[in-house]
């Protein structure tokens, strides 16, 4: 059995060291039939900096290990995946978590748009992981104080 290819962008940005801005190749595959669950997902990612990878249970993780693998040379990818305010709910990582949900602070309920994280996010929109968990736990303590 093959491996399937959920998301290929030859033509992703990447924001990098003293404001470069260059296309990378991103690419994800699923292995359906993979042993573990835990390793069905594989994000690559290929620029300046080589090619980096990971493998994890959703696609979602597998790009976060790849994110952690590019701060420390400078880099962010310019996806979608990579917002301040996108993250994906623990239902939409175990169908794949290849969706975040867009958190708009004053949504109603569960009706918090979808984006596919593999989608172009504007540069001024991309933050590093840590960041991105912060302002996750934000939006949640926000939501929490209203309910």
């Amino acid at each position: 059995m093959s491996t399937e290819l959920r998301s290929d962008r030859p033509d992703a940005l990447a924001l990098g060291p003293a404001g470069a801005v260059v296309r990378c190749h991103v690419s994800c595959h699923c292995d359906p039939w993979a042993e573990d669950e835990r390793e069905m997902y594989t994000v690559r990612a290929q620029g300046p900096w080589g090619v980096v990878g990971s493998t994890r249970g959703d696609a979602f993780g597998a790009l976060v290990e790849v994110r952690l693998q590019l701060e420390p040379l400078g880099w962010l990818l310019a996806l979608a995946g990579a917002r301040r305010d996108v993250w994906p709910s623990g239902m939409l990582r175990g169908a794949g978590g290849e969706e975040g949900y867009l958190l708009l602070p004053h949504a109603v309920g569960g009706n918090q748009p979808l984006v596919p994280i593999f989608d172009d996010a504007p540069a001024e929109l991309v933050v590093s992981v840590a960041e991105q968990q912060a302002a996750y736990n934000q939006w949640l303590e926000q939501r929490r104080s209203r309910a």
